[in-house]
């Protein structure tokens, strides 16, 4: 046998084996990284149901909040120039999303009804939602003719015995867009409730009804 020959077959037959293993070992290296990769994304933590937001995200929502009741066309919150918005509370839902309720009052009276809601996202920088329970645009003269004593009288006249009356307070009904003093009188309680019968009375201060 020719032995140059035999030596060129055996390095022939080495570098073969070689080119061989090496292509084996790249699928081999690259499923295990794969396979890395995919535990790490199936042990990646769920974002909590509840995420409350920062101290910063909280003022974002403030501004974004106060800027969309400025914002507002009149016709779609039912503002008069004579309305203002008070901050009243501002909760935080599901995932972040915050709720900041503002009370209205029409020439420093509250307005029954009038309060609006501005829901913003996490972050405080986008308004999703502006909605109000008020119908009507209010435009109505603040001044009463029928007083407190009055009203505290008509109350107390709705039921045969009251122990004790509430003070009566003016203000504006969004529905109607009439101010009226709502009286509270309270009656004893019948014997089989174990809480006294509570009786709210509204009316217009100008008539009296």
């Amino acid at each position: 046998m020719n032995p140059t020959m035999r030596s060129g077959a055996v390095a022939v037959l080495a570098a073969v084996t070689l080119t061989t293993a090496s292509l084996t070992a790249v699928p081999a290296a690259s499923a295990a990284t794969g396979a890395k990769a995919a535990g790490a994304q199936a042990t990646a933590p769920t974002p909590p149901a509840f995420a409350p937001p920062d101290a910063q995200e909280r003022r974002n929502a403030r501004a974004s909040a106060d800027n969309a009741l400025s914002a507002n066309p009149s016709k779609l919150l039912r503002k008069s120039g004579n309305d203002k918005f008070k901050l009243l509370r501002s909760v935080a839902g599901t995932r972040g999303l915050q709720y900041l309720t503002y009370q209205r009052t029409h020439r420093g009276l509250p307005v029954y009804g009038g309060d609006v809601i501005v829901a913003t996202d996490k972050t405080g920088q986008s308004v999703d939602t502006v909605v109000t329970g008020q119908q009507a645009t209010v435009d109505v003269d603040t001044k009463a003719a029928v007083t407190a004593a009055a009203a505290t009288a008509t109350a107390r006249a709705q039921l045969a015995s009251v122990e004790e009356a509430a003070t009566p307070a003016l203000l504006v009904h969004a529905t109607t867009d009439t101010p009226a003093w709502p009286g509270r009188s309270w009656s004893p309680a019948p014997p089989s409730r174990a809480a006294p019968a509570c009786c709210t009375c509204t009316w217009t201060p100008r008539t009296g009804r």
